[in-house]
């Protein structure tokens, strides 16, 4: 599917570096402002108005009080895009403006305050840009896209970088509400979903949630089972969700007292959960995956070629030299961590630990560990997941706080303990790398960590063996008592352990 906006060429032709996204949507109104850099763009912010334009009034209208508010803020959004010095702006607005009565009247009024056209998506362009969204942060993807608002559900196949089968249904938060209250809801659910005739070869394959209902009933979930979530970007969960989602199905809103969900969110989580539930007893998910990025990402990578996992080190190469002293040399991987032999995911979480390695220097000492660790569960890296960024965190903290145990770090529960040790072994190697070149980057060639079985080489090259002193030897022996390894440090081939 090949989809081509007029205004593409001005997205090329930007003069300045930020751009903002409008999304008007049935549930939420929503503005994101891009800020364009060499690897990637960066939200610089994302704000929403909970308008709920999708609750039709009887004559099938978007109420007045609805086309009032959304006016207001949609003037402010403007303000706030001239502040912001934004290039330039497309909006777009989705299921409510499709359906309503009034829609093309809200649509001209929208235009008018804004001082921009506003694109009414179709569906299945709607569904196209969810996929793309998905795809624009996590381009292995492979399985469903499931983008559910408050007037309708988009489902998108996607695969090998690319979205395949897609279609849109008339299936929301709001829309179904009355069907959920009259316990009808799942036997229309499941007319709806018999009749795509693709969705059941996706069985199997992983259910990819985008929208804010589904966050929300991701968010009430972690609550209940005492998880501390740092971040939905690229969390991953296994089948006993639907369980959970299967009791809020049934449960009234009133009774829902989940702290970390706003009461709007609240009112239509068992809504939401049923539409998943049902989807899930059909199509049968082997798990399921929290994308952030959606419809609104789709439309801004869409005029780009990036894609996140590819650019990687380069990302995490540019966070490097931001945050580090002197820039490290390019071979601070192969030097000084190599020889913990992670496997590919681990790699992945290593090079996240890196690009924050020297992060905490302008930190107070008494903070650098923790406050750093927490930058690293909170960076904005759409293409990381959850486990890398635990792994990557306490390998940070380690680095920082060393081994006294005077406090502690505690992750999600993502990292078995050949995880944590592996972690901790990687956070005293930068420790030790960092200390014996006292944060002076280039120095970092002049030393190399090897293992050969059960025994750690630190080779100390003659030209700067006087940076080898008593806080650099601690701080190797660390490394080995945490691999239960014996350490040797050699200097112009001679043992000088």
């Amino acid at each position: 599917m090949n989809i081509n906006f007029e205004d593409q060429r001005l997205f090329k032709q930007l003069e300045r570096d930020r751009f903002a996204v409008i999304d008007i949507g049935s549930n939420t109104v929503r503005l994101v402002v891009f800020e364009q850099n060499q690897s990637s763009f960066v939200t610089v912010l994302n704000e929403k108005l909970s308008i709920g334009l999708g609750k039709l009034d009887d004559e099938g209208n978007i109420p007045k009080d609805r086309v009032i508010a959304l006016q207001k803020g949609i003037r402010r959004f403007r303000t706030v895009c001239e502040a912001h010095n934004v290039g330039f702006i497309k909006a777009f607005a989705t299921a409510a403006m499709r359906d309503a009565r009034n829609g093309p009247d809200c649509r001209s009024l929208v235009e008018n305050n804004l001082g921009t056209s506003v694109q009414l998506l179709s569906g299945s362009q709607e569904a196209y840009y969810a996929g793309r969204g998905v795809l624009s942060a996590h381009p292995r993807a492979t399985g469903l896209v499931g983008d559910l608002g408050g007037g309708s559900l988009e489902l998108v196949s996607v695969g090998e970088g690319a979205c395949h089968d897609m279609v849109s249904l008339p299936i929301g938060v709001l829309r179904m509400q009355q069907k959920w209250e009259s316990g009808g809801l799942n036997s229309a659910l499941m007319d709806h979903f018999a009749s795509i005739t693709w969705l059941q070869n996706m069985a199997g394959k992983t259910l990819y949630m985008v929208g804010g209902s589904w966050r929300s009933l991701v968010k009430a979930y972690a609550e209940r089972n005492g998880d501390r979530l740092e971040m939905l970007q690229a969390l991953q969960l296994d089948t006993s969700f639907l369980e959970f989602c299967d009791d809020i199905k049934k449960a009234h809103p009133e009774s829902l007292k989940f702290k970390t969900i706003s009461s709007a969110r609240r009112m239509n989580l068992p809504v939401a959960a049923h539409i998943l539930w049902s989807l899930c007893q059909y199509y049968k998910p082997s798990d399921f995956f929290v994308s952030a990025a959606g419809i609104r990402e789709g439309i801004a990578y869409e005029h780009s070629t990036w894609l996140f996992e590819a650019e990687l080190e380069i990302l995490l190469g540019d966070i490097t030299g931001e945050t580090t002293r002197l820039r490290p040399p390019a071979t601070f991987f192969e030097r000084w961590v190599e020889f913990l032999d992670f496997d590919e995911e681990q790699k992945k979480a290593a090079l996240l630990a890196l690009a924050f390695s020297d992060a905490g220097w302008k930190k107070h000492p008494d903070l650098r560990a923790i406050h750093t660790a927490q930058q690293v569960l909170h960076a904005d890296l759409p293409g990381i997941g959850r486990w890398h960024r635990n792994f990557a965190a306490l390998a940070v903290f380690h680095r920082y706080e060393g081994f006294s145990h005077q406090q502690n770090f505690q992750t999600a529960l993502t990292l078995n303990q050949e995880e944590l040790r592996k972690a901790m072994a990687l956070g005293a190697a930068l420790r030790l790398a960092w200390y014996f070149v006292a944060g002076a980057g280039p120095l970092l060639n002049s030393g190399c960590l090897k293992q050969e079985k059960d025994l750690i080489t630190f080779t100390v090259d003659k030209k700067h063996q006087e940076l080898l002193v008593d806080g650099v030897r601690k701080r190797f022996f660390q490394l080995t008592k945490i691999l239960n390894a014996r350490g040797c440090i050699v200097c112009d081939g001679i043992d000088v352990t």
